[in-house]
């Protein structure tokens, strides 16, 4: 996947703008750009240049290239509305499979879990359900919620369904099992540098109130999604 190149008319200047961040969506982000530099009363030149020197915005559509023959992406997208709009535009850039890996965050939106899953079921070819934030919840519940969604999409546990509790291990197997014109989606941690469970091993401990007023304590440990893509295509099986 690839920037956009369009001229942008408006009050009769041409705006000649080279966007380097896939997505329609970074399209019209951009044209927001063009409309806060001409606020600002910067030039056609600076505006053009600044948006031109953009490359890459961490966790958003972020690409992770080894050189390999298939394509990983690393994108915040961590909502049923965002997964919708994302699928729908990544989905024609797939030369082959669209396979995704994603969980859905403990203590949070419950209801999204299967809705999540049931996009991603209808869009993707591969979908991996993991963790993200577990915090004190049941990691593999909510793996099953987000499961049941994607099955209500047609998919098959174990045939083109794969729960895979670990994060780090779910992203390795995706990027294991990518075949040629592939492209792997890594969603909802993005920018974000550490992630929360309950699991032995933590960088430190957070508390986090309780709805009946009690703290649990919640670990967190170090993550950084597209540093483990980097490693995870070098060590490809």
């Amino acid at each position: 996947p690839a920037g956009s190149r369009y001229v942008a008319k408006i009050d009769g200047e041409e705006y000649r703008i080279d966007c380097h961040l896939p997505g329609s969506f970074n399209v019209y982000n951009s044209l927001a750009a063009v409309a806060a530099g001409r606020a600002l009363g910067l030039s056609r030149e600076q505006i053009e240049k600044g948006i031109d020197s953009l490359h890459e915005v961490e966790g958003r559509m972020t690409r992770v290239d080894e050189g390999q023959d298939f394509a990983v992406i690393v994108d915040y997208a961590h909502t049923p509305e965002s997964f919708e709009k994302l699928f729908a535009e990544v989905k024609p850039l797939a030369e082959n499979r669209l396979i995704c890996v994603f969980g859905s965050a403990g203590r949070r939106d419950e209801a999204k879990r299967a809705k999540q899953g049931a996009i991603a079921g209808k869009w993707c070819d591969v979908v991996y359900v993991t963790e993200e934030d577990d915090r004190d919840i049941d990691g593999m519940e909510i793996l099953e919620q987000i499961a049941g969604g994607a099955e209500t999409g047609g998919k098959i546990r174990d045939e083109d369904l794969f729960l895979v509790h670990d994060r780090e291990k779910a992203v390795q197997e995706a990027i294991n099992g990518a075949k040629k014109g592939d492209l792997v989606m890594l969603l909802g941690k993005g920018h974000e540098k550490s992630i929360l469970h309950n699991g032995p091993q933590a960088a430190e401990l957070r508390h986090l109130p309780q709805d009946d007023g009690d703290e649990r304590r919640v670990l967190k440990r170090p993550y950084d999604e597209v540093t483990i893509a980097h490693e995870a295509i070098k060590n490809k099986k």
